[in-house]
Order: structure tokens, then sequence, then C-alpha cells
């Protein structure tokens, strides 16, 4: 608790401060296996077995080329541009949970959106509403699982669901009210 509460605390405010904070985090989580692993080789294996890193990998180049096609095909932006608030959170909230968020956010924001702060709210609130959505929700099984917990999935996208689309709408009346995009 002592070592990860200080470093959650350095990258909190890395990620503050820094205008491209990513090496630096990864560069911290990097000091934080090899402190917790002493150069022991079976203590890497475990850091590589629990982080699922063949799921983080694959995630990420799947990312890149989403990101890639983002730049590459046009389609992308001039759908977004014919789209509203909602109708941007909405394309946000399903690519998400078609792609996972990580990719959806790599393919629709590769082009600066007409509507940052909508696209925003569907990427961040729509993998809510689906495990397919979010690395958080496959972290979160495979940890629960590890644990020796069951817990119900269908139950567990029902509240998802239900609070993500309260909060879907409460953030899109906020910015339809604003005036925000």
């Amino acid at each position: 608790m002592g070592l990860g509460l200080v470093l959650i605390c350095a990258v909190t405010v890395i990620i503050i401060v820094l205008p491209h904070p990513a090496p630096v985090v990864g560069g911290c989580g990097l000091f934080a296996a090899a402190l917790r692993s002493r150069g022991q080789r079976s203590e890497w294996a475990e850091i590589w077995r629990v982080l699922g890193a063949r799921v983080l990998l694959g995630l990420f180049g799947v990312s890149v080329a989403f990101g890639a096609l983002g730049r590459s095909w046009r389609w992308v932006a001039h759908l977004e541009s014919h789209l509203n608030l909602w109708g941007t959170a909405a394309l946000g909230a399903a690519t998400s949970i078609a792609v996972n968020n990580l990719p959806a956010a790599s393919l629709l924001s590769a082009r600066v959106p007409p509507h940052p702060l909508a696209l925003l709210v569907g990427l961040n609130l729509g993998p809510n509403f689906a495990i397919t959505g979010s690395l958080a929700w496959f972290l979160w099984l495979r940890t629960a699982r590890a644990s020796g917990a069951k817990p119900s999935l269908k139950v567990t996208m029902r509240v998802g669901a239900t609070s993500a689309l309260c909060a879907l709408v409460g953030a899109l009346l906020v910015l339809t009210v604003t005036g925000s995009s």
C-alpha cells in the first residue's frame, strides 16, 4: 500500500502537470514492477500474467490501427460532422461497446471532432453499458474471478447500463444547457 499509494499520487501529479505524461507514467509502472520483482524471473512472469499483458498489447495494437484508420478514412469525420451533441455521444458509446473504448477513442478522435465534450462523454460513459466497452471491465472481472468471487454478469451489466444511461443523459443535459460541445 505504501509504495503503491506514493506512485498513484506521483502519477496523478504527473498527468496533471505534464503535457505528454505517457512515457513518464509508463516508467513509473516499470519502476514499480522492478521493485516488486526484485529481479526475480518468477515475479516478472506473475506481473505479466496478472496484468493480462497479451490483452493489453493486443488492445494497444488495435488502438493504433483504428487511429490510423480514423486519420485516413474521411468517412468517420464526415459522419461526426453531421451529428449533434446527443448523436456524437451515442456514436462514442456505441463504438466503445462494439470495439472497446480505447480503439473507439483512437478512431473517433483521430481528427478534431465537432463536439469533443459530447464525444468524451460517450467514450467515457458508454463502456459501462456492456463488458466489451472497457479494459476496466475486463480487469475487474479477471480480478474478481482470481479472488474466488463469482460476479453475475447479467446483474453487473444491468446496474452498469442503468447508471450509465442516467449519467449519460445528465452529462448531455448539462452540455446542452451550458451550450458546451
